[in-house]
């Protein structure tokens, strides 16, 4: 998993699982820090679906990008 895949990774998890109140200013974050060549905020992002996903369980086929993320940015 590349830098790349990770930001899009992130940018999949943050629309299926943040609401669309919130989506904008965590893409807006995503964005601004891959365009600096800054590192994927991972772990920033996981916590805001644990925080902000009104409940809602990981799904099953997001389970391994989830862990790849984890691997890599925590």
């Amino acid at each position: 998993m590349n830098r790349q895949d990770i930001y899009e990774g992130l940018r999949l998890i943050v629309k299926t699982y943040i609401a669309e109140s919130k989506q904008h200013e965590l893409l807006s974050i995503l964005d601004k820090r891959e365009a600096e060549g800054g590192f994927p905020p991972g772990k920033g992002i996981l916590a805001c679906v644990d925080s902000d996903s009104n409940g809602v369980a990981l799904k099953p086929e997001h389970k391994d990008l989830w862990n790849d993320i984890c691997y890599h940015c925590i």
